[in-house]
């Protein structure tokens, strides 16, 4: 199976964090003007601004994105879509960021000052949860969580700077595969993992104690470039049959 159909279009940590990068700056001093459930279940936050109006759109368990303009489908509305609504019209846009190793973006609103933030858990079987100032859940889909105290999932790092990984690779135990470590200890996932080793040449099943000076060198010199071109994003898919993967940069792993 090809690493495009393994990966099966989700995205990852890294991408989201580019994806957040690029359009919160575009949300800031936007006001929520309404809420809409769309066909798909996914969920549309009306947004404005002196720039016009546009729509943000959250795919639970999956992705966020915003759009010039405005949907004009809707889907009938849900308990969370009407709990959004009492809250958050009206209120103004905060900040929008995402958590550090985790596909997970939180979304602050406000007048003055901060009042409400929106969690969306962009995993499988994630979580959509409005919570307030002293963390408590007001609204979540699916429900369940009303009242409660929202508790996120234990942070993960994603590691490229190359003293850290270095560091890392040095304590671990020698029959550990690098692919593996690259994967989960760096936290980098799958996608990426398979990019380093495609770009500093080294098989994924190779063991830490195996690996020679010149083929460490050229991994450490891989995250360092991954490093550097998430610095500057250039999107692009691939496509594999039906399958397409984003990516932010070119992915030598899939071309």
């Amino acid at each position: 199976m090809s690493l495009a159909k393994r990966l099966r279009g989700e995205l990852s940590s890294i991408e989201i964090k580019v994806l957040v990068d690029e359009i919160a700056e575009k949300l800031r001093a936007c006001r929520v003007a309404n809420v809409y459930r769309m066909p798909d279940a996914s969920y549309v936050i009306r947004l404005s601004s002196e720039e016009g109006r546009r729509d943000l759109r959250i795919a639970p368990n999956k992705c966020i994105y915003l759009v010039e303009g405005v949907y004009e489908e809707r889907g009938e509305l849900d308990a969370f879509a009407k709990a959004l609504r009492q809250y958050l019209r009206g209120m103004h846009v905060k900040s929008l960021e995402a958590v550090s190793g985790e596909r997970i973006v939180k979304l602050v609103f406000g007048l003055r000052e901060p009042l409400f933030s929106l969690v969306a858990e962009l995993f499988p079987g994630g979580r959509l949860v409005l919570v307030d100032v002293s963390g408590v859940v007001r609204a979540s889909h699916p429900p369940g969580l009303l009242s409660k105290e929202y508790t996120p999932p234990a942070a993960r790092t994603t590691v490229l700077e190359r003293e850290e990984a270095l560091k890392i690779i040095r304590e671990l135990d020698g029959n550990v595969r690098i692919g593996v470590m690259l994967a989960r200890n760096l936290g980098l996932g799958p996608k990426y993992s398979e990019e380093v080793l495609a770009r500093a040449g080294v098989d994924p099943s190779v063991a830490l104690s195996d690996l020679t000076e010149a083929m460490l060198g050229r991994v450490l010199d891989a995250l360092e470039s991954l490093k550097l071109d998430l610095s500057r994003p250039s999107p692009r898919l691939y496509v594999d049959e039906e399958v397409v993967v984003p990516a932010p940069f070119a992915l030598r792993s899939l071309e």
